[in-house]
């Protein structure tokens, strides 16, 4: 996001159309902060900008990692991870610690599975009936009729029970092609426009689903994705940040994810990791990221403050009307300098 404006610059505007040369005061600093927040959303959700959209490769889980520790499967977690080789999803059956064994063995592009430790992630499992006094091998699927939950066996062995034994099968959970709203090293998604199937913006790419319908589905905390692609590219915009904290001050030493105004930036900062007193956004700007302020958004968010500023005492009812909805034709000017005049609208799927 290269086009910005400063905060600062923000209350500069409604000052001057207020005609205080010295700036906001302090009560109407307050009531422009919330006011600003209040318009700020409404515009930055308004529409899919390309100042605050992107595109990021992602896959549905991490990635397969030979020095970290896995832990064994549970009736209520699987442990699943991408392993780029063969471009799948597997699920652990036992505990590594570290995981050495990695998910398939084999070279130049031919690879079998680790059966021995892991299970390949399948949206849906079959296998025969668990009974007692059979022989298992390593990788035979079985049903556990008493739950009709699959198991995996990870180690050849007789049956002895009616159940699986638990020290000789993996459960196998039925993987969900779910995209979190915050992983790990990526940026974090607010609202989904999209989901390709290759990176857009080097290769023609598809839309996951052919573009019939919708490319996935929202819920609590993830997006469930149709389609098949193994490493999809969202395009989508982060979620709506707010513009709120005290002075940063020299003084006083900051935890990570705490924000601040900047006065030497006229800009809030949030801090990513332990900051020690003295460390400025300017001094020590690995440690602080600048809560932006899109440039598109700055007329139209500052006209519609000021609209209601105007009218905080409601004393100029007529005027209040005028001034804040005087903002909106402010936001529609960007939003037309996408659609019409770039001709970057996209028409809307409908499905019978």
């Amino acid at each position: 996001m290269s086009r910005r404006v400063t905060y600062l610059s923000v209350l500069d505007r409604i000052a001057s159309y207020l005609g205080e040369a010295d700036g906001l005061s302090t009560d109407d600093k307050t009531l422009a902060a919330a006011k600003i927040n209040l318009f700020f959303r409404l515009g930055y959700e308004h529409f899919f900008h390309p100042d605050i959209t992107e595109i990021e490769q992602r896959t549905f889980r991490p990635e397969y990692s030979a020095a970290e520790n896995v832990a064994a499967p549970t009736t209520t977690v699987a442990v699943e991870r991408y392993f780029a080789p063969t471009n799948s999803y597997y699920q652990t059956l036992v505990a590594q610690t570290p995981a050495a064994q990695a998910p398939a063995t084999g070279s130049a592009g031919s690879y079998v599975e680790n059966s021995a430790y892991w299970a390949a992630c399948q949206a849906s499992y079959s296998g025969d009936d668990h009974a007692t006094a059979t022989a298992y091998t390593v990788g035979t699927i079985v049903r556990d009729a008493s739950n009709n939950r699959y198991y995996q066996c990870h180690t050849a062995h007789t049956s002895a029970s009616a159940t699986p034994d638990a020290t000789k099968f993996g459960i196998l959970t039925p993987f969900v092609r779910s995209l979190d709203f915050a992983q790990t090293g990526q940026t974090e998604i607010g609202e989904c426009r999209f989901i390709w199937d290759a990176d857009p913006r080097f290769t023609v790419a598809s839309r996951m689903n052919g573009g019939r319908g919708p490319d996935f589905w929202v819920r609590k905390d993830y997006l469930q994705v149709l389609g098949t692609a193994q490493v999809i590219y969202p395009e989508f915009r982060p979620p709506c940040p707010t513009f709120s904290g005290a002075t940063r001050t020299d003084t006083a030493t900051y935890v990570s994810g705490d924000q601040k105004y900047d006065s030497a930036t006229g800009d809030f900062w949030i801090a990513n990791q332990a900051v020690s007193a003295g460390q400025s956004p300017t001094t020590h700007p690995a440690k602080w990221d600048r809560v932006v302020f899109p440039y598109y958004l700055a007329e139209y968010v500052a006209q519609s403050a000021y609209g209601m500023l105007t009218n905080k005492e409601q004393e100029q009812p007529e005027n209040f009307t005028v001034q804040m909805t005087a903002g909106y034709p402010l936001l529609l000017v960007e939003l037309d300098k996408i659609e019409r005049q770039q001709g970057q609208s996209r028409q809307l799927n409908v499905c019978n």
